[in-house]
Protein backbone atom coordinates (compact mmCIF):
# COMPACT_ATOMS: atom_id res chain seq x y z
CA UNK A 1 0.00 0.00 0.00
CA UNK A 2 0.93 3.42 -0.53
CA UNK A 3 2.17 5.43 2.26
CA UNK A 4 -0.04 8.24 1.47
CA UNK A 5 -2.89 6.38 1.60
CA UNK A 6 -5.53 6.46 3.89
CA UNK A 7 -5.56 2.61 6.02
CA UNK A 8 -8.96 1.75 8.60
CA UNK A 9 -7.77 0.12 11.88
CA UNK A 10 -10.81 -1.06 13.92
CA UNK A 11 -9.34 -0.55 17.48
CA UNK A 12 -12.73 -2.48 19.42
CA UNK A 13 -15.50 -4.33 18.46
CA UNK A 14 -18.80 -3.56 20.56
CA UNK A 15 -22.53 -2.67 19.72
CA UNK A 16 -24.50 0.82 20.20
CA UNK A 17 -28.33 0.43 20.55
CA UNK A 18 -29.58 0.56 16.88
CA UNK A 19 -33.06 1.74 18.28
CA UNK A 20 -31.98 5.37 18.48
CA UNK A 21 -30.21 7.98 16.51
CA UNK A 22 -27.08 7.24 15.01
CA UNK A 23 -23.45 9.49 16.20
CA UNK A 24 -20.54 9.16 14.79
CA UNK A 25 -17.66 11.45 16.28
CA UNK A 26 -14.44 12.58 14.70
CA UNK A 27 -11.69 13.33 16.74
CA UNK A 28 -8.10 14.21 16.31
CA UNK A 29 -5.22 16.63 17.26
CA UNK A 30 -6.37 20.42 16.25
CA UNK A 31 -6.28 20.92 12.46
CA UNK A 32 -6.49 17.27 11.75
CA UNK A 33 -9.23 17.72 9.65
CA UNK A 34 -12.17 16.73 11.50
CA UNK A 35 -14.20 19.15 10.47
CA UNK A 36 -14.16 18.83 6.98
CA UNK A 37 -14.24 15.06 6.82
CA UNK A 38 -17.19 15.05 9.61
CA UNK A 39 -18.90 17.93 6.98
CA UNK A 40 -18.03 15.44 3.92
CA UNK A 41 -19.49 12.37 5.62
CA UNK A 42 -22.70 13.45 6.91
CA UNK A 43 -23.17 14.89 3.26
CA UNK A 44 -22.75 11.42 1.94
CA UNK A 45 -24.91 10.04 4.93
CA UNK A 46 -27.46 12.16 4.77
CA UNK A 47 -26.74 13.16 8.24
CA UNK A 48 -27.00 16.25 9.89
CA UNK A 49 -23.67 17.65 10.71
CA UNK A 50 -22.34 19.69 13.94
CA UNK A 51 -19.25 21.26 14.88
CA UNK A 52 -18.67 21.49 18.52
CA UNK A 53 -16.68 24.56 18.79
CA UNK A 54 -19.35 26.64 17.25
CA UNK A 55 -21.31 25.36 19.46
CA UNK A 56 -19.10 26.06 22.69
CA UNK A 57 -18.82 29.62 21.40
CA UNK A 58 -22.58 29.48 21.26
CA UNK A 59 -22.85 28.34 24.98
CA UNK A 60 -20.26 31.06 25.82
CA UNK A 61 -22.50 33.58 24.40
CA UNK A 62 -20.66 34.33 20.95
CA UNK A 63 -18.48 36.98 22.89
CA UNK A 64 -15.60 35.18 21.93
CA UNK A 65 -13.98 35.30 18.52
CA UNK A 66 -12.60 31.86 18.55
CA UNK A 67 -12.50 28.44 21.13
CA UNK A 68 -8.69 29.19 21.57
CA UNK A 69 -9.14 32.71 22.71
CA UNK A 70 -12.10 31.43 25.01
CA UNK A 71 -9.82 28.37 25.85
CA UNK A 72 -7.14 31.55 26.98
CA UNK A 73 -9.31 33.94 29.06
CA UNK A 74 -12.17 31.44 30.46
CA UNK A 75 -9.27 29.11 31.36
CA UNK A 76 -8.89 25.03 31.27
CA UNK A 77 -12.06 24.20 34.11
CA UNK A 78 -14.69 26.32 32.52
CA UNK A 79 -14.22 25.75 28.56
CA UNK A 80 -14.21 22.10 29.56
CA UNK A 81 -17.34 22.46 31.49
CA UNK A 82 -18.87 24.29 28.18
CA UNK A 83 -17.51 21.91 25.57
CA UNK A 84 -19.62 19.26 27.84
CA UNK A 85 -22.54 20.97 28.06
CA UNK A 86 -22.17 21.90 23.79
CA UNK A 87 -21.63 18.81 23.47
CA UNK A 88 -24.26 17.65 25.62
CA UNK A 89 -26.79 19.82 23.76
CA UNK A 90 -25.70 17.93 20.25
CA UNK A 91 -27.24 14.55 21.62
CA UNK A 92 -30.47 15.87 21.99
CA UNK A 93 -30.91 16.34 17.77
CA UNK A 94 -32.93 13.64 16.93
CA UNK A 95 -31.20 12.93 13.63
CA UNK A 96 -27.98 11.05 12.63
CA UNK A 97 -25.62 13.39 13.41
CA UNK A 98 -21.79 13.77 12.11
CA UNK A 99 -19.75 15.50 14.83
CA UNK A 100 -16.56 17.32 14.83
CA UNK A 101 -14.66 17.48 18.21
CA UNK A 102 -12.32 19.52 19.51
CA UNK A 103 -8.61 18.63 19.55
CA UNK A 104 -8.35 18.85 23.15
CA UNK A 105 -11.30 16.70 23.51
CA UNK A 106 -9.34 13.85 24.83
CA UNK A 107 -8.16 15.53 27.95
CA UNK A 108 -12.06 15.95 29.11
CA UNK A 109 -12.94 12.23 30.04
CA UNK A 110 -16.27 12.90 30.98
CA UNK A 111 -16.76 13.92 27.37
CA UNK A 112 -15.30 10.97 26.15
CA UNK A 113 -17.41 9.00 28.18
CA UNK A 114 -19.97 10.96 27.37
CA UNK A 115 -19.49 10.37 23.41
CA UNK A 116 -18.39 6.40 24.14
CA UNK A 117 -21.82 6.19 25.48
CA UNK A 118 -23.42 7.87 22.67
CA UNK A 119 -22.04 7.19 19.16
CA UNK A 120 -18.68 5.76 17.50
CA UNK A 121 -15.64 7.79 18.22
CA UNK A 122 -13.73 7.76 14.87
CA UNK A 123 -9.59 8.77 15.48
CA UNK A 124 -8.25 10.79 12.47
CA UNK A 125 -4.32 9.81 12.51
CA UNK A 126 -2.95 13.09 10.75
CA UNK A 127 0.86 13.34 10.74
CA UNK A 128 2.85 15.43 13.13
CA UNK A 129 4.18 17.72 10.77
CA UNK A 130 1.33 18.59 8.54
CA UNK A 131 -0.76 19.29 12.07
CA UNK A 132 1.90 21.75 13.08
CA UNK A 133 2.62 23.66 10.43
CA UNK A 134 -1.51 24.20 9.62
CA UNK A 135 -1.41 25.24 13.79
CA UNK A 136 1.01 27.50 13.17
CA UNK A 137 -0.62 29.66 10.52
CA UNK A 138 -2.91 30.89 12.85
CA UNK A 139 0.28 32.10 15.28
CA UNK A 140 1.52 30.43 18.21
CA UNK A 141 -1.45 29.02 20.56
CA UNK A 142 -1.79 29.10 24.54
CA UNK A 143 -0.88 25.34 24.98
CA UNK A 144 2.56 25.41 22.84
CA UNK A 145 5.42 26.80 24.51
CA UNK A 146 7.34 29.97 22.83
CA UNK A 147 10.75 28.74 23.85
CA UNK A 148 10.45 25.36 22.06
CA UNK A 149 6.89 25.16 19.79
CA UNK A 150 7.90 22.15 17.97
CA UNK A 151 9.29 20.26 20.91
CA UNK A 152 6.11 21.18 22.93
CA UNK A 153 3.99 20.47 19.70
CA UNK A 154 5.53 17.07 19.45
CA UNK A 155 5.34 16.35 23.26
CA UNK A 156 1.45 16.92 23.14
CA UNK A 157 0.84 15.25 19.66
CA UNK A 158 2.05 12.16 21.21
CA UNK A 159 0.02 12.40 24.51
CA UNK A 160 -3.44 13.34 23.11
CA UNK A 161 -2.85 10.32 19.82
CA UNK A 162 -2.27 8.13 22.67
CA UNK A 163 -5.05 9.05 24.15
CA UNK A 164 -7.31 9.41 21.07
CA UNK A 165 -6.11 5.23 20.37
CA UNK A 166 -7.13 4.84 24.04
CA UNK A 167 -10.47 5.97 23.17
CA UNK A 168 -11.65 6.22 19.78
CA UNK A 169 -13.05 2.86 18.26
CA UNK A 170 -11.63 3.37 14.73
CA UNK A 171 -8.63 4.67 13.58
CA UNK A 172 -8.19 6.08 10.31
CA UNK A 173 -4.02 6.34 9.22
CA UNK A 174 -4.41 10.06 6.74
CA UNK A 175 -0.73 9.23 5.81
CA UNK A 176 -0.17 12.28 3.44
CA UNK A 177 -3.14 11.75 1.30
CA UNK A 178 -5.20 14.56 0.61
CA UNK A 179 -8.82 15.69 1.55
CA UNK A 180 -10.34 14.65 -1.66
CA UNK A 181 -8.49 11.28 -1.26
CA UNK A 182 -9.60 10.98 2.61
CA UNK A 183 -13.12 11.64 1.45
CA UNK A 184 -13.31 9.38 -0.70
CA UNK A 185 -11.87 6.98 1.23
CA UNK A 186 -14.71 7.77 3.80
CA UNK A 187 -17.30 7.75 1.86
CA UNK A 188 -16.81 3.41 0.71
CA UNK A 189 -15.80 3.20 4.48
CA UNK A 190 -18.39 4.45 6.20
CA UNK A 191 -21.09 1.63 5.62
CA UNK A 192 -19.25 -0.61 6.61
CA UNK A 193 -18.11 1.05 10.25
CA UNK A 194 -21.59 1.92 11.21
CA UNK A 195 -23.07 -1.46 10.05
CA UNK A 196 -20.09 -2.90 12.48
CA UNK A 197 -21.32 -0.97 15.41
CA UNK A 198 -25.14 -0.97 15.05
CA UNK A 199 -25.92 -3.24 12.57
CA UNK A 200 -26.92 -4.03 9.08
CA UNK A 201 -29.56 -1.99 8.25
Amino acid sequence: MNESSPALCYLRKRKLSPGKPKRLFFLGIKHSGKSSAAWRSSFSLGWEYRDSDETILSFAGNTYPSVREFYRRAGKDLFMKTEYQAVSSLLEIPEDLCAALGGGACDNPELMELCRSSGILLFLDTPPLQVYERIMEGGLPPFLSSDDPWGSFLKLYDRRSAAYREHADVQLKLGNASLDEVTAFLEHSLDAIIARYYGRK
